[in-house]
């Protein structure tokens, strides 16, 4: 119980990453702020990220026991897998009682993103090893992530699209950059992924190719005044992390740290980001 409880820990601490998207499809909206609503909404919002982080955690140790390295012993991890399980179960049923409080479109998005969730993290499935798949997965994820904090004060989903595939691009940018992150534990144990398929270079290339792509998407939707200016002006600042990374790219300056540094600064940006877009909403 204790390395359940260590683990839980860890995850929670990475949960505020995951609400970024959500929260941030919530002020987008521009509504009328209902606090009955916005509260249920960040407990929903909680627990559907929480149970995508353990179902994912859940399917990678039954499939791959190098997944998680600095786990306990694989004689404890059998326990732990289980409480992991039985906790995203938990979590997801709770999401769901929540979110079927903000109404059918809340209900409908999380019905479909538990549903991704498993096609994703599933041993007996999972299309993290099948390459058009699990970059369709994300792509819809972002989308997913997006809408459930968009709607949910009555913002109309058809516009909600246009913006969310911006995120979903960033979203699934990062897929490929953490694919290269665990490229070697992937190896260890036969797991099909795009890095171990191809190589840590072309991928972190198709990275900064889908990074850019999502800027360039979100000048198009300023020029057609779907997302306000101030947020494309406040949202060009990730470029200067991509294009510093970029020329450490093409120089093949790429080791597993320097990568590693490179998510936790883009990941930095992108939240002071969100967190100064959601200020210049209050003025």
């Amino acid at each position: 119980m204790q390395d359940f409880v260590q683990y839980l820990r860890y995850r929670l601490q990475e949960l505020p990453v995951w609400l970024g998207i959500p929260v941030l499809g919530l002020f987008l909206a521009e509504k009328p702020i209902v606090w009955s609503r916005l509260i249920i909404f960040f407990f929903a919002i909680s627990f559907s990220m929480l149970h995508v982080l353990l179902v994912n955690d859940w399917g990678d140790l039954q499939k791959n026991p190098y997944e998680k390295v600095n786990l306990p012993s694989k004689a404890n991890q059998l326990h732990l897998i289980h409480c992991i399980g039985k906790t995203s179960i938990y979590s997801y049923i709770i999401c769901i009682i929540l979110f079927s409080l903000l109404g059918p479109i809340s209900i409908f998005l999380a019905l479909i993103g538990g549903m991704l969730s498993v096609l994703y993290s599933h041993p007996s499935i999972h299309f993290k090893e099948n390459l058009l798949g699990s970059t369709g997965i994300h792509f819809i994820g972002g989308e997913i992530q997006f809408l459930l904090g968009y709607t949910t004060l009555g913002a109309p989903i058809k516009e909600g699209i246009l913006v969310g595939a911006f995120f979903s691009f960033i979203f699934v940018a990062g897929h490929f950059v953490h694919m290269c992150l665990d490229v070697n534990e992937d190896k260890k144990g036969n797991i099909q992924t795009w890095a171990t398929r191809f190589n840590n270079f072309s991928i972190l290339l198709i990275a900064s190719i889908v990074f850019l792509s999502a800027h360039i998407y979100l000048l198009m939707l300023t020029i057609y005044a779907i997302v306000p200016l101030s947020m494309f002006y406040i949202f060009i600042l990730p470029l200067i992390v991509h294009i510093i990374f970029y020329k450490d790219l093409l120089r093949r300056n790429m080791t597993q740290r320097n990568i590693y540094r490179y998510r936790k600064n883009y990941r930095l940006v992108y939240a002071l980001c969100t967190g100064a877009y959601i200020l210049s909403t209050f003025y």
